[in-house]
């Protein structure tokens, strides 16, 4: 069972018994953008919906909607499609992935927000000269208007979309040019997230892994492998601080 945000994160590479080195210090954290930042379902949810009724489709509801977010806008689009009955082909998908990211681009996300929190973590972790970036499988212009729109498009040492061409999560090749660009090695980053896509790409990484209770996850995120729990995203400051 993966610990609670109270509690210290543990290397895996650590010994099973006799005397513990401590673990490597955090020099890095990399972050994951909806639901672990910002609650931006909303915002998705009303794009989504404007693609889906110009096809004739229902709309979803937001909850609804957060099932298909953390796999970059393709899945979105296919899976919610395939939610209403219609298996699109590779150009449908295609087409419609540009309509919905066109529609999404255009809108402003007026109702996207900052988990609580967020801003004073992520200022105390700059202070404390802790590297810090975003890995996301969102369009990289989006997320870099949206956090611009939060006033947070300064504070990361890179900010690395879906389609910034270093792979999808849980592929590692995101997380590995975050690091280069932070100039830190995987194993001293952790990476916070929300889904199974965080943990995965934080593995194939070689890095260590939290995940935040209050994310869009469909899967219970206590089994999906992560070394820590976090209830609140401020308990990250203990995990960075010396002694």
């Amino acid at each position: 069972m993966p610990e609670t945000s109270r509690s210290v994160v543990k290397s895996r590479t650590e010994p099973q018994s006799g005397t513990r080195p401590r673990p490597r210090p955090i020099a890095g954290v990399i972050f994951d953008l909806d639901g672990t930042l910002i609650h931006s379902a909303p915002d998705i949810t009303a794009a989504l919906n404007v693609v889906l009724v110009e096809c004739g489709l229902e709309a979803f509801a937001i909850k609804q909607a957060c099932g298909f977010v953390g796999a970059g806008a393709r899945r979105l689009i296919a899976d919610a499609f395939t939610a209403r009955g219609h298996t699109l082909t590779e150009d449908e998908v295609s087409r419609l992935t540009a309509r919905y990211l066109d529609v999404y681009a255009r809108s402003g996300s007026p109702h996207t927000t900052l988990y609580s929190g967020v801003r004073e973590t992520l200022e105390t972790l700059g202070k404390m000269g802790v590297a810090l970036a975003v890995c996301t499988n969102k369009a990289e212009a989006i997320s870099r208007d949206v956090l611009a729109q939060l006033r947070l498009d300064t504070v990361f040492a890179a900010i690395i979309g879906g389609d910034s061409g270093f792979g999808r999560k849980p592929d590692p090749g995101p997380l590995n040019e975050a690091c280069r660009r932070m100039s830190t090695a995987a194993a001293d980053v952790l990476m916070v997230g929300d889904t199974i896509m965080d943990v995965g790409a934080a593995r194939a990484a070689g890095s260590r892994v939290a995940v935040v209770r209050h994310g869009y996850s469909q899967t219970p995120v206590e089994t999906i492998g992560a070394d820590l729990l976090l209830d609140d995203l401020s308990h990250i400051i203990a995990l960075v601080t010396p002694g």
